[in-house]
C-alpha cells in the first residue's frame, strides 16, 4: 500500500515541478484565435473544445503584456491556467476569455473594433413571436 501511495504522490510531484511547463507552453501553442464579423472566439485544438465564444457587441477590450483581454476577468481561472493545472481545475474554473501572446495586439484591436463598430451600425430586423 505504501509503494502504491508512494508512487502516485511521485507522480504527482514530477507533473507540478517538470511537466507542467511542458504541458502549458504546448496548449498555448495549440490554440487558435478567429475573428469574424459577429464573433470572437478561441478554438483550442490540443483538447478539440472551443475555449471562448463572445458576440463581438458583447466584448470588451482591455490591452494586457502580449494579451487582449475580451471580456470579464477570472483571477482564479487565470492562476491555474497559467501554472498549468488546468488538467485538474478545468472543469471547476475557466479561463479569462483573451487573445494571449500576440505580436499584433493593434492591428487585432483595430480588426475588431471596426467590426464591432459594424454590427452595432446594423439594424436589428429580428422577427419575435
Amino acid at each position: 500500500m505504501f509503494s502504491f501511495v508512494g508512487i502516485t504522490f511521485v507522480i504527482l510531484g514530477l507533473y507540478i515541478l517538470i511537466f507542467r511547463l511542458f504541458y502549458r507552453r504546448k496548449r498555448i501553442s495549440r490554440q487558435v484565435y478567429f475573428v469574424t464579423d459577429k464573433r470572437v472566439f478561441s478554438f483550442d485544438t490540443l483538447r478539440d473544445e472551443v475555449i471562448f465564444d463572445i458576440p463581438l457587441d458583447e466584448t470588451e477590450l482591455f490591452l494586457g503584456d502580449k494579451s487582449l483581454i475580451l471580456g470579464d476577468t477570472n483571477a482564479i481561472g487565470d492562476f491555474i491556467y497559467n501554472l498549468g493545472l488546468d488538467v485538474f481545475f478545468r472543469k471547476f474554473s475557466k479561463e479569462t476569455p483573451a487573445f494571449r501572446y500576440l505580436d499584433n495586439i493593434n492591428e487585432i484591436s483595430k480588426i475588431i473594433i471596426e467590426n464591432k463598430e459594424k454590427v452595432e451600425e446594423q439594424e436589428d430586423d429580428s422577427v419575435f413571436i
